[in-house]
């Protein structure tokens, strides 16, 4: 109780620090064994603040004995300002939507969020430029593959014959737990390794959306090498970029 009461008020006191408040606060019960009625009592209360704030609030991995109890607990207009997500991952993604969301809907928090992000705005931009030319001159050597909604673009163990370079759409990689990793979207590679040789992938990789991606095989690598070298190292420094960019900081 003490340790959830205390949680309790620092996230009360949240709302009302200096600053604008927060879209939306995320809490992930991954690590919580389990909930008392007091415990409960106290997240309520918080509940209660966020709404009145405009704060949502977003919990992952809860317990079913907790999503019951706040729901019998808790009056319909606070209920309906929980969002329930499955795992943190999710909650995060969610989270980035009510974000994104909120900033839409006030001119004044959309230019300060233009401001914070126009730098990486611009080097996205640079690189998907980049991206499209080299796509453009490997044009004669790629191959292309279209995935449906869920379709597995990779499975895990499974050879691969040639690295992917997505299109269009986006996909998530998941571990052999089942965890998901990372997202892939227009500019990404998927399996790298697998331009050079039989690869046996290490990640499942599912489509979120649709997907067109274009395949460079092995035996068009070493043609590349062979015949066009400028073009081969231009694929070459890309994927080491973008390799790069996947390393956590």
């Amino acid at each position: 109780f003490g340790s959830a009461y205390r949680l309790a008020d620092r996230l009360r006191q949240s709302l009302h620090d200096d600053g604008p408040r927060p879209s939306c606060i995320l809490l992930d019960f991954t690590a919580v064994s389990g909930l008392d009625f007091s415990a409960i009592n106290a997240l309520g209360r918080f509940m209660h603040a966020a709404y009145a704030a405009g704060t949502r609030v977003v919990l992952s991995a809860a317990s079913t004995q907790l999503k019951n109890e706040l729901g019998r607990g808790l009056p319909p207009l606070v209920s309906d300002n929980l969002v329930w997500e499955s795992d943190a991952d999710r909650g995060l993604e969610r989270c980035e939507d009510i974000v994104i969301a909120a900033q839409r809907s006030d001119p004044g928090r959309r230019g300060s969020l233009l401001e914070r992000v126009t730098d990486d705005m611009e080097r996205q931009l640079d690189r998907q430029i980049l991206f499209e030319n080299l796509v453009h001159d490997l044009r004669d050597w790629l191959e292309p593959r279209e995935y449906e909604v869920g379709e597995a673009l990779v499975t895990i163990g499974e050879p691969q014959h040639g690295l992917q370079l997505l299109m269009t759409g986006r996909a998530s990689a998941y571990d052999s737990g089942g965890s998901r990793l990372h997202q892939y979207g227009p500019g990404n590679v998927v399996e790298p390794q697998a331009a050079f040789g039989v690869h046996a992938a290490t990640l499942a990789t599912v489509a979120d959306e649709p997907c067109r991606t274009m395949v460079l095989t092995p035996a068009a690598t070493v043609w590349l090498e062979e015949h066009e070298g400028q073009l081969i190292l231009r694929l070459y420094r890309y994927l080491l970029t973008a390799a790069a960019r996947a390393v956590p900081s």
